[in-house]
């Protein structure tokens, strides 16, 4: 016997966040997004005018055994309708509940059934960036909603070797002899250091990350970025930070006669490394800075015994001269 309860405001999340993160550890195919080292921060920061609406299975004993992070816009898009999402939809590569495995289906649905119940209080529910291993993708009983299920986005992943020497036998297009090359002008340059950040300067990396970032944008993109505004840098800090304390932050950097040139923050997790973000500095772009960092980031997770190497969102040239192959996010829609 499972039960359901839902969990409306921020107080209640927080209280919740011990257990949350025990049912996290008992969820192996559950990613650093569904944590609430992530979710919290995000709802402390830009949860506004939106009310949460999440939802805790628990067992018969009160033990949690499924969580959906949720929450509803009040007034989405032009027709002002209020939209049933994940908590953290948009900066999130990945979204989903988490449940025992054991009883996942048994958890998606009646969660489901939940939200069915409260369907006067939301016009549409689009539930974004779910795997096809979702066991919300399972559910086939909708009552008189519309609902569709479909293809929202890709997100590369190379399989990495047992030896960094083997990486080259995935790259195509000449990557191989570009790095080569690269790494040898620079050499040239001035003095070149790859290195991972340690708890002490982890900091200095993020802080670095924004302003290559930023740079990047305004030079060559004229705009904004993802991590232009106070806000979303206050998320990254609390998340990297979070994130640090559980040994999940990553962050490599490329040192060019001393500056932090290049800089790739990820998450590591379950033999699998998530490349959330990554900049470098324009000024470089020539010297392929971009592709070197990542080379390094790819021999580091191997040496730390990493399985597979994340892209995340988008289907970018870059990540294919890796050797990545595409696996699919997709959308649950539903809708009165």
């Amino acid at each position: 016997m499972i039960k359901a309860e839902e969990i409306t405001s921020l107080d209640g999340l927080n209280s919740l966040s011990a257990e949350w993160g025990r049912l996290w550890e008992r969820c192996p195919t559950a990613t650093p997004f569904q944590l609430p080292d992530w979710t919290i921060p995000w709802c402390k920061l830009f949860l506004n005018g939106n009310e949460l609406f999440s939802i805790a299975v628990r067992s018969e004993e009160g033990r949690l055994v499924a969580f959906a992070p949720l929450l509803i816009e009040p007034s989405f898009g032009e027709k002002k309708q209020k939209r049933l999402v994940f908590i953290g939809t948009g900066i999130s590569d990945y979204l989903d509940i988490i449940a025992e495995p054991e009883i996942a289906p048994e958890s998606a649905r009646l969660i489901f059934k939940r939200i069915l119940e409260a369907r006067s209080g939301w016009d549409i529910c689009r539930l974004e960036e779910l795997r096809e291993i979702s066991p919300l993708s399972r559910v086939r009983d909708f009552g008189s909603l519309r609902h569709e299920i479909a293809p929202m986005s890709i997100c590369p992943v190379l399989p990495l070797p047992g030896e960094a020497g083997s990486l080259p036998e995935k790259y195509s297009n000449g990557l191989e002899a570009r790095l080569k090359r690269a790494n040898k002008t620079l050499l040239k340059r001035g003095d070149v250091l790859f290195e991972s950040a340690r708890p002490g300067n982890a900091g200095e990396f993020l802080e670095e990350l924004f302003r290559l970032h930023e740079k990047w944008w305004s030079q060559l993109k004229h705009g904004a970025g993802v991590l232009s505004g106070n806000e979303i840098r206050a998320f990254h800090r609390e998340a990297a930070g979070n994130f640090a304390s559980k040994g999940i932050l990553r962050l490599y950097g490329l040192r060019f006669n001393g500056e932090l040139s290049a800089v790739v923050y990820g998450f590591a997790s379950r033999q699998r490394f998530y490349s959330y973000l990554g900049g470098f500095d324009p000024a470089l772009k020539r010297l392929s800075p971009g592709s070197l960092i990542i080379e390094y980031a790819l021999k580091e997770c191997i040496r730390e015994g990493i399985k597979k190497f994340d892209f995340l969102r988008g289907g970018e040239r870059y990540k294919y001269d890796w050797g990545a192959v595409d696996t699919v996010n997709y959308r649950l829609k539903l809708s009165h």
